[in-house]
C-alpha cells in the first residue's frame, strides 16, 4: 500500500531520517491533489519520471506520478529557507501595508481558490498586478474587471458582466486554473500565458522575451511573497515536545 502522510506518527526519529536522508534540500511551496481526492500542501520537489517529494511540517514523503493528479507550485523565486523566514517572520508594517491589508474580495477570492486547489494569495496578486482591486478597470486593450478579462475569454468562461466582482473571479481563476493545467503546474509560464496568451509560450517553449510579460511575472511574485505572508501565526508544542507553527487557513 501507498504510505499516506498519517504515517510519519510513528515517531519523531523516523520523521528526522525521511526528511534528511530521504528528501531533497529545498523545494517550492505548492499543493499536490492526489487522485484519490487528498490535497497536501507543503515544499515540493518536481522530479523528471513525474514523481514529486512534499515535505510537510512533520516529514516528507515521495508520490509517484500515477498517484498524482495535479501538482501546483505556488511561487518560482524562493528556496525554502527563504520564504519560511519571510513568511512566518512577523515584522509590522514591512512590505507596505497598501499591499498587506485585506480586500473587499477576500471572501470570493478564498472560495474561487479554493474551488480550483489556487493559493489565494496568488490569486490575490494577479488582482493587484492586474487591476489594483479596481473593479470598474479597463486596459487600453479592451481586458475588463479585476481579473482583466478579455471580452471573448469572458465569453467561454461564461461570464456575462465582466466588471461583477463575483463573475470576474469566477472566471479569472479558473483561467488561470486552465493555465496552470495546460503549462503542468509551471506558475511562471501560466502567469505567462495569462498576460502574453498560451499561444506565446508554446511559440517560445518559454517565457516570451516580452519586457512587459516578464516584468508582470517578477511583479506578481513579489505581491505573491507580501500576501504569502500576510497571516497570523499560531504555534503549540505537541505531546512529543515538538513545536508545531500554523496559519489561520
Amino acid at each position: 500500500m501507498r504510505r499516506s502522510m498519517f504515517d510519519f506518527t510513528r515517531g519523531f526519529k523516523v520523521l528526522v531520517f525521511v526528511a534528511v536522508f530521504a528528501a531533497p534540500a529545498f523545494g517550492m511551496t505548492g499543493k499536490v491533489v492526489l487522485s484519490n481526492g487528498s490535497v497536501l500542501e507543503g515544499d515540493i520537489v518536481k522530479n523528471p519520471d513525474g514523481s514529486c517529494w512534499v515535505t510537510m511540517k512533520n516529514g516528507s514523503i515521495k508520490f509517484e506520478r500515477e498517484e498524482i493528479k495535479k501538482v501546483r507550485i505556488h511561487s518560482t523565486t524562493d528556496r525554502v529557507s527563504e520564504r519560511f523566514l519571510s513568511s512566518y517572520k512577523v515584522t509590522p508594517g514591512r512590505g507596505g501595508s497598501a499591499v498587506r491589508k485585506a480586500s473587499p474580495y477576500d471572501h470570493i477570492i478564498n472560495r474561487e481558490a479554493k474551488r480550483n486547489s489556487i493559493d489565494p494569495a496568488l490569486v490575490k496578486a494577479v488582482i493587484k498586478a492586474e487591476s489594483n482591486f479596481n473593479n470598474c478597470d479597463v486596459s487600453c486593450k479592451g481586458a475588463c474587471g479585476l481579473m482583466q478579462l478579455m471580452p471573448r475569454t469572458a465569453r467561454v468562461l461564461e461570464v456575462e458582466e465582466m466588471f461583477d466582482p463575483e463573475q470576474n473571479i469566477r472566471g479569472g481563476t479558473r483561467y488561470l486554473s486552465d493555465m496552470l493545467d495546460l503549462f503542468n503546474g509551471d506558475t511562471e509560464l501560466a502567469l505567462a500565458a495569462y498576460n502574453a496568451g498560451p499561444g506565446a509560450v508554446r511559440r517560445y517553449n518559454s517565457v516570451p522575451p516580452y519586457r512587459e510579460t516578464r516584468e508582470y511575472i517578477r511583479k506578481i511574485n513579489r505581491y505573491y511573497r507580501q500576501y504569502k505572508g500576510n497571516k497570523e501565526i499560531y504555534t503549540f508544542v505537541d505531546e512529543e515536545g515538538r513545536l508545531n507553527i500554523y496559519n489561520d487557513r
